[in-house]
């Protein structure tokens, strides 16, 4: 028993100093807060069938580090028929991003989720004359440096096979 306690003990003497090197500075106890950093951050949204770029929509974001998220919302309200009325859906693209500064010099954790959607009718049939959508979501972090651009996801359509692609580029405001 005092085996497996010395063990244990031993794991978190290892494990603390590389979980607290890789906190963010504003989260270690006892740092002192960095200064807010204004970013630009770029994420643009591609859709593809085979080699062909269907579409490709560019969203830009000013996050300020050490702060709340920045979120926008761009989108329009499609009615559809329920009986004798109109019930309507919201569709668009809705991205949440927040940043915190790393300990590492010039690196910033982005927090970000992509949210889209839009409308959609297939060649094959599959959609009948009833309203149809198509949803995305993806969240996740990333590290970037001042100037990086990186892909965010990457993600198959099953029904129309279109590959959607988010990509995340990062510039520093000075």
């Amino acid at each position: 028993m005092s085996c497996r306690v010395l063990m244990v003990a031993t794991l978190m003497l290892i494990a603390t100093p590389a979980a607290a090197a890789a906190q963010p500075v504003s989260t270690l106890p006892g740092a002192e807060q960095p200064a807010p950093t204004s970013l630009r951050v770029q994420v643009v949204i591609s859709r593809h069938q085979g080699d062909k770029t269907i579409s490709r929509v560019p969203h830009t974001l000013l996050v300020t580090t050490e702060s709340r998220a920045t979120q926008l919302r761009m989108g329009a309200r499609v009615p559809i028929r329920t009986g004798e009325t109109f019930q309507y859906e919201n569709v668009g693209t809705q991205i949440d991003c927040s940043a915190v500064t790393l300990k590492q010099e010039g690196q910033y954790v982005l927090n970000i989720t992509v949210d889209d959607s839009t409308p959609f009718q297939t060649e094959n049939g599959i959609a009948s004359d009833l309203p149809s959508f198509r949803s995305f979501r993806a969240a996740q972090s990333v590290v970037l440096r001042d100037g990086q651009t990186t892909q965010f996801t990457m993600s198959t359509d099953k029904v129309t096979s279109e590959v959607v692609r988010v990509e995340v580029g990062l510039t520093v405001l000075k």
